[in-house]
């Protein structure tokens, strides 16, 4: 059994996300102060310079789906 809390899971997994963007060419920053926007919370925001694209991100760590994603192009 794993003795991670929740928290540290939820860290662990957006650190992933953004270590595999930022391999991709985005620029990724955690966004600030996650926790205060419930259901709907952005955990991080990429930016493609090259494609002139924003990413809105929210890391969900399930056993079936590691990552839920809202993106927005522009």
């Amino acid at each position: 059994r794993n003795s991670m809390n929740k928290s540290a899971k939820g860290a662990t997994l957006e650190r992933a996300i953004a270590h595999k963007l930022v391999g991709k060419g985005f620029s990724v920053v955690k966004a600030a102060a996650s926790k205060s926007y419930g259901p709907g919370k952005i955990d991080l925001v990429a930016i493609d310079p090259k494609r002139r694209e924003i990413w809105l991100l929210q890391a969900k760590n399930h056993k079936t789906r590691a990552l839920q994603a809202r993106g927005s192009e522009g």
